[in-house]
């Protein structure tokens, strides 16, 4: 149990945000326009050394930690997991201890940007290999209570599957953000497009989208579709809502091997992205949702349509893949007196001014 004082969670203060933008991004051949939101200028915008969609989200989860009385956090993740890296900045700046499993492939992976960040907010890392990851979670607990400390474990239980409900609300929020901004836009958007996961935005927007749900599609990047299928619907059911399988869109095309997989293809579409419109997508997350929707578009015949593309973030996730490409050289990150953070900054900052 998460909880040192068990609290109604009504009572929890939910920070006011501004909306991300939305901005015109481009026409495809077929004549849709595509429309670009913004989400990897959250937190940016109010100069945190993090963006994206995972600050949204790490932000509730935050203030669901200190409601209930807990000085640690406890995460789990990729080394290119931008959820831990936004953890461990909430944490650091809340005055809280944060410690990450961080779930390896090799004992010799480079460290990732998300990685050097969070060590830089103060995280304490701890490795595993994935069929280790509850028995580790489970000991860093035990360890933790021993040492009269109140853990709050980031996902709810060992396993990967609590707190949805907290993780489902700020993509809640974001539906309601993009219904204002297609009346302020004077325009609706037949089709939008976000990244599928742990299913876990994916199911805020559907929940929150009542009767319009079968605009939204979901590109599996991790996952297959039967499998982040069933994700959606146990987020789902976390709201008590009931929405029929049939109409919940999953589109496998962007899969290429799962979580951390890319292909020739989309990482020549990323360069090509970035050439027109000046917009880094990576190679993780938001690359292959663009690659997957592309694909989308084209198998369903979509035509003269309005489409949202949500650019989730993953800004750290492109300076690594920019690093191992050749685009900048490993020493950039041990520069004298430049932070991972200021670092981080820097690339935000000319994002921003893309599209």
């Amino acid at each position: 149990m998460n909880r040192k004082n068990k609290k109604d969670k009504s009572d929890r203060k939910i920070q006011s945000d501004p909306p991300t933008p939305i901005r015109p991004w481009m026409k495809d051949p077929q004549g849709n326009n595509i429309y670009i939101k913004r989400e990897d200028e959250y937190g940016f915008m109010r100069g945190f050394p993090v963006s994206g969609s995972k600050v949204r989200i790490a932000q509730k989860l935050m203030e669901d930690c200190m409601s209930a009385g807990c000085d640690t956090v406890v995460a789990a993740g990729s080394p290119q997991s931008n959820m831990c890296s936004a953890i461990a900045y909430f944490a650091q700046k809340n005055g809280l201890s944060s410690y990450i499993v961080e779930v390896v492939r090799s004992r010799s992976e480079h460290k990732t940007l998300n990685h050097r960040l969070a060590e830089e907010f103060g995280a304490v890392y701890y490795y595993c290999y994935r069929y280790e990851t509850a028995k580790i979670i489970k000991g860093l607990i035990r360890g933790l209570r021993e040492e009269k400390r109140h853990p709050y474990l980031v996902y709810g239980d060992p396993y990967g599957k609590g707190n949805r409900d907290i993780i489902m609300q700020p993509y809640m929020e974001v539906y309601e953000e993009i219904l204002q901004q297609q009346r302020d836009l004077g325009l609706h958007f037949d089709y939008i497009f976000i990244g599928a996961g742990t299913g876990v935005s994916m199911a805020g927007l559907v929940a929150a989208a009542g009767g319009a749900v079968d605009r939204i599609i979901g590109i599996c990047i991790a996952h297959d579709a039967e499998r982040t299928l069933i994700d959606v619907q146990n987020c789902l059911l976390q709201k008590n809502l009931f929405i029929n399988d049939r109409n919940i869109h999953l589109s496998e095309e962007a899969l290429v091997g799962g979580y951390g997989h890319t292909s020739k293809e989309i990482i020549q579409l990323i360069e090509e992205v970035f050439q027109k419109t000046g917009v880094r997508l990576d190679p993780v997350y938001t690359g292959k949702v663009f690659y997957g929707m592309k694909k989308y578009i084209k198998d369903k015949n979509i035509r003269n349509a309005n489409i949202l593309f949500i650019h989730t973030g993953g800004l750290a996730n492109y300076f690594d893949y920019a690093i191992e490409n050749g685009l900048y050289t490993r020493d950039i990150l041990w520069r004298k007196g430049v932070s991972c953070a200021d670092l981080y900054r820097s690339f935000a900052e000319e994002q921003k001014e893309a599209a």
